[in-house]
This record gives C-alpha cells, structure tokens and sequence, in this order.
C-alpha cells in the first residue's frame, strides 16, 4: 500500500554559489565558459518511508545536502542566413551527503549533460526548431534517478505580427522514461520498467 503526503513545513533552499565565467562574442558566434561551485543545504527531495507491513508513505522533506562543482559551455552560431543552431552542456562533479541510517551513504557522481536546438527559418512566415536534451543521471537522498534523453521537433507559422500557429511533437525518438532508485540500508525501490516498482524493506 502507498501513500502521498505534504509537508507544510518546508523551508526554502539555500544555495551559496560561486561562479568565474568568459565569454567571446564575435559575429556570427558566441562562446560562453563558465567554472561554478555550488553549496546546497535544505533541499527539498522526495522521501520514501517504510512504515511496515508493506505500508510505505512518500513525502516531501528539506533533506538534500549536497555541493556541485563544473564547467559549463554555452555556443551559438549562425551557420547560413537562415540556419543556426544553439549548444548547452555541463560537466559536472556532484557529491551528496549521507544524512542517517535510512537514507543513502555519502556517495559522489561525475555526469554529462547538456541541451541543443537546431533552428531552420525556411521562410519569413515558417521555422522549424529540432531540440534535444540530455538530463545526466542525478543523486537524491535516498538513491539516483536514471539519465534521461529526449528529442522534441516543433513548427511555428506566422499569420501575422500578433498571430501565430505553433505545432510541436514531443519525444520524437520515444526515449523519455523516468526511473528513480531507491538504495538505503533499510529501504531499496527497484524499477523494473517504466510503471513497475518493486520495494523492500
């Protein structure tokens, strides 16, 4: 039996970050670099209780403490008069810290993500924007959940200045499945597909 719960008494995060970027701007192109170090306390994550026999209660909870560093880089470009395209990634080094015995160890990840449009203005009236993310694979307090990819494809018609049609197709590649593990010393919640879940306490 599983059971969702509010949590009225949520604080709101705190981030402390610190940030050193470059940026070269030259016709048609754009560079951006950007090193970061983020500090995370009071984070808000989704919390699986056992509250036994086979009972388990999900709620929210200010129990994520972590701190991020990276690099991040930013390119747009205009290839032709009429193409261009726009780059987003992140390399990334997370560490998250262990906050009790139902909850996961002290644990760290190294991931790769990042975000891209290709954009195609095939007339005055008419674009066509290919776009792609990658969400790299994220620690929580109680486990991961999974990498996750996705390809969208959208169009946009202009009838006039004030008025346009916007058509979009979504997950293209039939690629977005969201899978969260579960991996504490008294609690483990493992996918098996996209809508099973298998738990143990």
């Amino acid at each position: 039996m599983n059971f969702r719960a509010g949590n009225p008494h949520l604080k709101p995060r705190q981030t402390q970050p610190f940030e050193v970027g470059y940026e070269y701007r030259q016709t048609p192109m754009l560079l951006l670099a950007t090193v970061y170090y983020r500090e995370n306390r009071n984070g808000v994550a989704d919390v699986l209780k056992s509250l036994g026999d086979g009972i388990f209660l999900d709620e929210f909870d200010n129990l994520a403490t972590s701190r991020a560093t990276g690099l991040e880089l930013t390119a747009n470009r205009k290839i032709t008069s009429t193409l261009s395209f726009a780059l987003t990634t992140n390399l990334s080094w997370t560490q998250s810290d262990s906050l009790g015995p139902t909850f996961a160890p002290t644990r760290s990840l190294a991931a790769i993500g990042g975000q891209g449009n290709l954009t195609w203005n095939a007339t005055k009236e008419d674009l066509f924007q290919l776009n792609a993310f990658v969400i790299p694979k994220r620690l929580t307090p109680q486990g991961y959940v999974d990498l996750l990819v996705g390809v969208d494809l959208g169009y946009r018609h202009k009838l006039s200045d004030k008025l346009s049609v916007v058509v979009t197709a979504q997950d293209i590649a039939n690629s977005v499945f969201f899978r969260q593990t579960g991996d504490t010393p008294v609690l483990t919640e493992r996918p098996r597909a996209p809508s099973t879940i298998a738990r143990c306490a």
